[in-house]
């Protein structure tokens, strides 16, 4: 891949960071005076978009750390999904519209806090961010 190639697709990486900041800012307007873990992705989003930055500036120097940075993030988007499902498989697989009677809950239990698949769009950011790191200077 071309230097100006991989500097347009870090860029656009740094766009979807940008813009998951944002929105998760404004979808958790209501939980963030609750709970301070809402905090959690729009931190992680910001360290993605230092980590584009540094990454176009320094790669070779800064290329290790940007991939533990990374990954970290993708670990943050991970942690949103377990959060968003309260640890049970059941809002994961209604959401794809798969229904396994020894999946389901047993009586009523209340909605999952949040869409439960939302934050693995963090996690697909942070790996897309890992794999831009390993990309060796040509």
């Amino acid at each position: 891949m071309t230097e100006t190639r991989w500097k347009l697709l870090v860029l656009s990486l740094m766009g979807g960071f940008v813009l998951m900041a944002f929105e998760v800012r404004s979808m958790h307007e209501y939980v963030i005076p609750k709970n301070p873990q809402g905090w959690i992705p729009v931190i992680a989003s910001w360290l993605g978009v230092l980590l584009c930055l540094a990454l176009i500036a320094a790669r070779p120097k800064t290329a290790k750390i940007a991939m533990v940075g990374f990954l970290a993030i993708a670990g943050a988007g991970g942690f949103g999904a377990y959060r968003h499902s309260e640890g049970r498989m059941e809002p994961f697989m209604s959401t794809i519209g798969v229904t396994i009677p020894a999946l389901k809950p047993k009586g009523q239990h209340e909605p999952a806090p949040g869409p439960p698949l939302a934050p693995l769009a963090l996690c697909g950011l942070g790996l897309m961010g890992l794999i831009a790191s390993t990309n060796e200077k040509r």
